[in-house]
């Protein structure tokens, strides 16, 4: 048996060697396969790695445990790591035809790999790549498909293509998607439980962590759908809704999604040209979003202060020009303090 294991691990026994161990198994099933699938010769790929993995995992149970056995597995080792590492390819030991059937290292690789159950496992994954700014910091991704992630202060995002798909994951933060046209593989990008989908198109998302975890979608072109991630391909996202140019919505999560409203094109605009603008908003919120891009941060000393509406434009992390306004429009005086500057009402 052993023999045998050898002269399939050595490619001296084909595919067509293989079909015949099979038809002489007895298995009527395996008989109505093969019978189904026609001359080896002209089998497909998948169907023979099929039906090759039913022999060698029928034909190796009882040898898993076989000292030769063992010892075959642990002198390749090293290819099988290697294989590993460098083929794209299925584990399996198919090549572009049959002509090219046990390629020399991910052959052996792969043979050894199947003789014992342990290196037994599906194929890889596709990997992620991840991307990263820093507090203050912003940055600029063009993708393999030439979409482009414009990423705000502090936040991650993975991106994960495939040929199905392009799926991205934003861990935190605020991010403009610039989507190149593919209608073959949506461009979908995952917050929580909540999935925006476009085809191509230009749309805002920021996950505010400071407050619930609320999503707000604003859509600067085309169009973007929201859906539940987990039922995504369900019949009950068979018309999932729809989000046109100019419009935003908040999500608390993917089954709360809220009235549209009309885009913050001015906030947007601003940060992605590196700038913080505020029009006639509360304190508390100017505070908030200064902060998210600044290591110093702003506390209200006087929470009566929180609703006082101020209105201005300043560099992204520029604390101090935000500071010297305060003094000048409210009348309040700061305190520094480490990293925190404290805002309170001047003392009479």
């Amino acid at each position: 048996m052993i023999k045998k294991m050898l002269n399939i691990i050595k490619g001296r026994q084909k595919p067509d060697d293989i079909l015949a161990r099979l038809e002489q198994s007895g298995s009527e099933g395996i008989r109505k396969r093969l019978d189904r699938l026609g001359e080896g010769s002209a089998l497909h790929k998948k169907d023979v790695q099929a039906e090759f993995d039913d022999y060698i995992w029928t034909m190796t149970g009882e040898l898993q445990n076989d000292s030769d056995i063992q010892s075959l597995v642990a002198s390749y080792q090293a290819e099988i790591d290697q294989a590993n590492a460098t083929s794209k390819k299925h584990s399996f030991l198919f090549g572009e035809s049959f002509s090219t059937w046990f390629k020399p290292a991910a052959a052996l690789a792969g043979a050894a790999a199947l003789l014992a159950v342990v290196f037994y496992s599906p194929a890889t994954t596709v990997p992620f790549d991840t991307y990263a700014t820093r507090v203050g910091d912003q940055r600029i991704i063009e993708l393999a498909d030439a979409s482009k992630i414009t990423l705000n202060t502090n936040t991650q995002v993975r991106v994960q293509y495939s040929d199905d798909a392009r799926d991205i994951y934003l861990d935190r933060g605020e991010a403009i998607f610039s989507v190149e046209k593919d209608k073959k593989r949506p461009f979908n990008v995952y917050i929580g439980d909540t999935l925006v989908r476009a085809v191509g198109t230009e749309f805002n998302i920021f996950l505010d962590q400071t407050n619930n975890n609320l999503v707000t979608v604003s859509v600067l072109e085309g169009i973007v759908t929201i859906l539940n991630a987990a039922d995504d391909n369900s019949a009950q996202q068979a018309a999932p809704p729809l989000l046109e140019a100019g419009n935003a919505v908040s999500i608390t999560n993917a089954s709360s999604v809220s009235a549209k409203q009309p885009v913050d094109l001015v906030r947007i605009a601003g940060w992605r040209s590196g700038q913080i603008v505020f029009h006639d908003i509360s304190l508390d919120e100017a505070v908030k979003d200064h902060n998210r891009y600044a290591m110093q941060k702003i506390v209200l000393g006087d929470r009566s202060l929180a609703s006082e509406r101020i209105s201005g434009t300043f560099k992204v992390g520029d604390s101090q020009a935000l500071l010297f306004a305060l003094e000048n429009l409210l009348d309040v005086e700061v305190q520094r303090s480490g990293n925190t500057v404290i805002v309170s009402k001047q003392k009479s």
